[in-house]
């Protein structure tokens, strides 16, 4: 064993490195137990070989143990550490826990909470009515449970105009889903089996909850606007791909039903809280709207979204600036230099996701080839020796057609 004693002096403080090198050749080490000195007992050592630290300071974090609890252990058990150690200031040791690329959570990670996972501890706040209304509202679209109900909503406005179009009803229905929801379930509370998710939507969201500033969901990471712009990179980009019914003109009665992206930027982060603690993480964005010039396509097919031209400026309760928290898909926005009132809307890639068959394109399958009978299988088959030319044969035992001084180099 060969130890080496550094002192090292660095702004006033002394720091005591020591370093421990064994040399052990064809010998088994045993457990190393504990002596009151520190010194060598029959082969055996009290040392921990730590950065920075000494053998008091090992000594008296092991106090708690008694000798007769280390040396009632069997030696044949060898317990070795393998975790670095840091030295402060003081000359103490702590174990070192940084993060590794094999130790660290994955990046972008969302939790166990399908809605995502909010970052930071957030701010309390009370939501005005409208905000609680916009939020009621689209929670109520979007949750399976009340489906159901939806249907026999759309079929009691039927009812009451007869001859309403179909975009008249869809528009009365967004309109008023939420208030005829909540009488429904109270009328029927004593007769009607409801789930208790029902039963909580329906008694409405809680006045008060909380806001955050950014939010990991769908393997992205989310920032509000305004974080963004304190940062060098953009992650405030959104995208909603959303069923819609498409109307050609005010005057369409046949809606077209389809995906159509929306794009927009990060405004909020709140958390609508339900009785019983049930809880949804939304997103309020500001969008661009698609129907008054907002969204153009030019000519090598990239997405282009104009900021001037957004949705629900007025602020109102039938307004839908809100969206489910994994609903969102992340997009980032690249000024366009040849006219600075539109942006390139590019889409992002999930973390440690990669597009492979999207963009590989059909061939045809290749036919059965017909192989020549006379290529042989093996090299057992194949004759090595040209058929209709004369051959020239070599003994190589005759030396005589064999001159050694053609292999060296002539020297003067």
């Amino acid at each position: 064993m060969k130890i080496e004693w550094h002192v090292v002096e660095v702004r006033g403080l002394r720091i005591l490195l020591s370093q421990v090198i064994l040399r052990i050749s064809g010998v088994v080490m045993g457990r190393a137990r504990k002596h009151p000195r520190g010194t060598m007992m029959g082969g055996e050592m009290d040392v921990v070989a730590s950065s920075g630290a000494t053998r008091n300071n090992v000594a008296s974090s092991q106090s708690s143990r008694s000798d007769s609890q280390v040396n009632s252990q069997p030696q044949e058990q060898l317990e070795i550490s393998t975790v670095p150690a840091t030295t402060t200031s003081h000359g103490s040791t702590t174990p070192d826990t940084s993060s590794t690329s094999e130790t660290r959570p994955l990046r972008n990670w969302n939790g166990d909470n399908p809605m995502g996972r909010v970052l930071g501890k957030g701010k309390s706040r009370i939501f005005d009515h409208t905000m609680l209304t916009q939020a009621h509202r689209w929670i109520l679209a979007h949750v399976e449970s009340v489906t159901p109900h939806k249907s026999l909503h759309i079929v009691a406005i039927k009812t009451e105009t007869r001859n309403a179009s179909k975009r008249e009803i869809d528009s009365i229905h967004n309109a008023t889903f939420h208030e005829w929801f909540k009488s429904y379930v109270h009328a029927r509370e004593n007769t009607d089996s409801f789930s208790e998710e029902v039963r909580r939507l329906a008694f409405g969201p809680m006045p008060h909850g909380r806001s955050y500033n950014a939010c990991i969901v769908n393997n992205f990471r989310f920032r509000t606007k305004s974080r963004d712009e304190r940062k060098a990179t953009q992650n405030s980009g959104v995208i909603l791909r959303a069923s819609t019914n498409s109307y050609a003109s005010a005057k369409n009665k046949n809606p077209l039903l389809g995906q159509v992206p929306y794009y927009g930027f990060l405004t909020d982060i709140i958390e609508i809280q339900y009785a019983y603690n049930m809880k949804f993480i939304l997103f309020k964005c500001d969008w661009v709207d698609n129907d008054k010039g907002g969204l153009m396509e030019d000519v090598y097919h990239f997405k282009l979204v104009n900021f001037n031209r957004l949705m629900y400026r007025n602020n109102l309760p039938n307004d839908e600036p809100f969206i489910l928290s994994n609903q969102a898909e992340q997009a980032w926005y690249v000024s366009d230099p040849m006219d600075t009132e539109w942006n390139v809307a590019v889409t992002m890639a999930r973390r440690d996701d990669f597009d492979v068959y999207s963009r590989m394109y059909e061939t045809e399958p290749y036919g059965n080839q017909m192989f020549d009978d006379r290529i042989p299988l093996n090299d057992d088959d194949a004759n090595w020796v040209r058929d209709g030319v004369e051959g020239t044969l070599v003994d190589v035992n005759d030396s005589e057609h064999y001159d050694e001084d053609e292999d060296c180099d002539e020297v003067d």
